[in-house]
């Protein structure tokens, strides 16, 4: 029977992991998942064999976050032999999963259908929690999407579910999601307000996970300090978030980090410094496959040689950006063709 927590998005792109003996729990997983394979080559799937779904779900649980490509690979396999076998709570956790990967590669509308459909079963099971988990995700694809009044109303539901579970760690990551909606909003004393309430109930946890989410919510704090002007206090916070994500080594926190960072620098006319810091976020978002990072950064960089008077490599890049913000419909980063950094 499936027992572990399902993956939910927070930061906008911020995962909650047990990230102790990472690369060992994969091995062991990856040994455990041959050796079945060996044993029943050959075989009828049947009933039985939730135990190999069982560990594809594991092997996603411990590989999205580092290797997205190998995680949507043991989903797929998982959903499909779910399927097979009639195995409906496996079915919903693996629509939940891919859910979480195309909405990180800004497969929005795929990551919806997988969540509607996960959502599905797990009414008929009165799984609240896993509801709650999802209407989170929901939540942040609406967000992204530039819908902010329906991603906020699924955050509240998703905290209601979570409250009533007793689920404190993932009260605190709702609150930042809800405080980013503000955020994108402008709302900037209503957002710093939520961030603040998450941080306490991360700083009072004190766990790994809790320490991950200490770092996110610096990051999307010190964005705040950005959009206000206040490059300096945006710098220092940000700087404390990247030293808090060393910790995880997790490319999803350096991705955010670095884009910031970039962008505090653009503002600041430090033009090198800037592309720095996007060179590293670029690396990090194809790490992740992560297509609306990477049109930000193409498209902040191609400001920074614009003002460097690069103008061919300019172009270049922004245009780039925009390709992939238009062909994935990432409506925030499409609007950068008119808006913030015409500095």
């Amino acid at each position: 029977m499936l027992t572990r927590k399902n993956l939910f998005v927070a930061v906008l792109l911020f995962v909650a992991v047990k990230i102790h003996s990472q690369q060992h729990k994969v091995d062991s997983l990856t040994i455990a998942l041959k050796k079945y394979n060996e044993k029943h080559k050959g075989k009828i799937l049947s009933l039985a064999d939730t135990l190999k779904v069982n560990l594809l779900s594991d092997l996603y649980y411990y590989t999205v976050n580092y290797e997205p490509d190998n995680a949507f690979n043991y989903a797929t396999e998982s959903l499909e032999i779910s399927k097979k076998i009639k195995y409906r709570k496996g079915v919903a956790f693996a629509y939940a999963d891919l859910a979480r990967i195309h909405s990180s590669r800004a497969n929005f509308a795929l990551a919806l259908e997988s969540l509607k459909n996960s959502n599905k079963i797990f009414l008929e099971l009165k799984d609240n929690l896993q509801i709650a988990h999802n209407d989170s995700q929901i939540g942040v694809i609406l967000s992204k999407k530039g819908n902010f009044p329906e991603a906020v109303s699924n955050f509240f539901k998703a905290l209601k579910g979570y409250e009533n579970a007793g689920e404190e760690l993932s009260v605190g990551y709702t609150y930042v999601n809800i405080g980013i909606s503000y955020k994108q909003r402008k709302e900037y004393k209503q957002a710093l307000e939520y961030y603040n309430t998450a941080l306490k109930i991360f700083k009072k946890l004190n766990t790994v996970d809790s320490r991950f989410g200490t770092a996110g919510t610096y990051s999307n704090i010190g964005n705040i300090y950005l959009e206000q002007g206040n490059y300096e206090k945006s710098l220092e916070t940000l700087h404390k978030s990247l030293k808090l994500a060393e910790e995880f080594e997790n490319p999803y926190q350096f991705a955010e980090s670095y884009q910031s960072i970039g962008e505090n620098y653009l503002k600041l006319g430090k033009y090198d410094t800037a592309l720095e810091a996007y060179s590293k976020a670029i690396d990090y978002c194809n790490e992740i496959s992560d297509k609306s990072g990477i049109a930000n950064s193409n498209i902040n960089s191609g400001y920074c040689y614009f003002k460097k008077g690069n103008t061919q490599k300019a172009i270049s890049n922004i245009n780039f950006g925009l390709a992939i913000a238009k062909e994935t419909g990432i409506l925030l980063w499409q609007k950068k063709k008119q808006t913030s950094n015409e500095t």
